[in-house]
């Protein structure tokens, strides 16, 4: 399973261009105060950019008997390998906001000493249903039944 989110960079990236042609614009008609309108823009779609856009991928591997959950972003990349017979199954974590959304992420079920434990593959929160798929895709594999997930949860 891969993700990354290109419609989200896409957008940082567009807003980051619009907000330094505007001020290289304002700047080279003799207004200066096109340098703060770039560095404002630019940075705020730089800021956006190492902060939302995360490529993630998650290998089940039979073969090593592992399972290998990689995060990348601009700044860092995470591995974490993972041994496969431990892996129960994934669920999704929901979020509730003040304000009434609702995001979710994917989150993996370990066998622990005291029972299942939850390993997040993302810090992030979607609104999509990318967080449903991926663990639907991960159970598919493992050839886990939708039914055993709310027991894996408790």
């Amino acid at each position: 399973m891969e993700s990354t989110p290109w419609f989200l960079a896409i957008v940082a990236s567009f807003i980051m261009l619009a907000f330094v042609a505007a001020g290289l614009r304002l700047v080279f008609s003799g207004n200066l105060m096109g340098f703060f309108i770039s560095l404002f823009g630019g940075g705020l779609g730089v800021t956006c950019l190492v902060i939302y856009v995360e490529r993630l991928q998650v290998v089940l591997n039979r073969d090593s008997e592992t399972v290998h959950v990689r995060r990348r972003t601009l700044t860092n990349h995470e591995e974490d390998r993972l041994y496969l017979g431990d892996l129960l199954g994934a669920v999704v974590e929901t979020s509730y906001s003040k304000s009434g959304g609702t995001t979710w992420r994917p989150v993996l079920m370990l066998r622990g000493l005291a029972g299942p434990v939850a390993c997040p593959i993302t810090e992030i929160f979607t609104g999509d249903d990318m967080a449903r798929l991926a663990a639907d895709a991960i159970n598919d594999w493992l050839g886990v039944e939708r039914t055993r997930m709310p027991e894996l949860a408790s």
